[in-house]
């Protein structure tokens, strides 16, 4: 089993989370939220991302919990500050989640050394059916890319993810499809990052995960043309490879 590298508590280390968007990365952080020795950020710093502007400074607590419009993202204005806040001086885990992560990996890795980065991955038909459900909903404005045009962005942070990979990079994989199906699973990720599972708020974790079976049983919208193109241009070959080499879930 894969497992990224953990290091010495006496100083707060640095764990970023990733995936193509609606590939599950809200969830897998508010996951690992609920283990008091790690406060991961909900897109707090997005656009900072965006420029390679992140800093370990950011990361102190009266940076982190005062979010402003330039600094920003719109999760952020979700992120239930006094609810971690209380907790941060302690935690031993400190980061920020960014679907788009692995464009940044020559960043974050020279700028915050020994970082951890866990990356979520999901199949390319779902990631493209959650991206159509929100382009044709007219009351969301947030996507503007259906489900056809998704796949290029899924293709290419799987190879980006690849490429971290293969130079050495501290990464761990974990795929939507296990990631939340048991407790098991969860207490895996735990242990990888290097957070105690004794210590772990279980009741939100069960709550995380019967969050993903809802949505497992939940119908959408099905568009052959998108199923064709995902047929036909998604790179499956090495989906599988990431998914059972580097996944570190693979045997559940």
């Amino acid at each position: 089993m894969h497992s990224i590298e953990t290091f010495p508590r006496d100083t707060p280390s640095y764990l970023f989370i990733g995936g193509n968007p609606r590939s599950g990365t809200s969830a897998l952080t508010s996951l690992i939220n609920h283990h008091p020795d790690a406060v991961v950020g909900m897109e707090r710093y997005a656009p900072l991302w965006g420029r390679d502007e992140l800093t370990p400074a950011h990361f102190t607590a009266e940076e982190f919990f005062a979010p402003r419009d330039f600094d920003a993202g719109k999760r952020a204005r979700e992120f239930e500050r006094e609810r971690y806040q209380a907790r941060y001086d302690k935690t031993v885990l400190r980061g920020d989640k960014y679907p788009y992560v692995t464009r940044h990996l020559d960043y974050i890795t020279s700028t915050f050394p020994g970082c951890q980065v866990l990356f979520i991955l999901r199949n390319p038909l779902s990631v493209s059916e959650s991206f159509q459900a929100r382009f044709d909903n007219p009351d969301d404005k947030a996507f503007a890319l259906d489900g056809i045009q998704a796949l290029t962005r899924w293709n290419n942070s799987l190879r980006q993810l690849a490429d971290g990979l293969a130079a050495g990079l501290n990464i761990a994989v974990v795929t939507y499809e296990r990631a939340f199906a048991s407790r098991e699973a969860a207490k895996r990720i735990f242990e990888t990052v290097g957070l105690p599972p004794e210590s772990v708020d279980w009741l939100g974790v069960d709550r995380v995960v019967q969050r993903a079976a809802e949505l497992n049983v939940a119908e959408t919208s099905r568009n052959e043309a998108t199923r064709w193109k995902i047929a036909m241009e998604a790179n499956f070959d090495l989906y599988r490879k990431m998914v059972n080499e580097a996944c570190i879930l693979r045997d559940m």
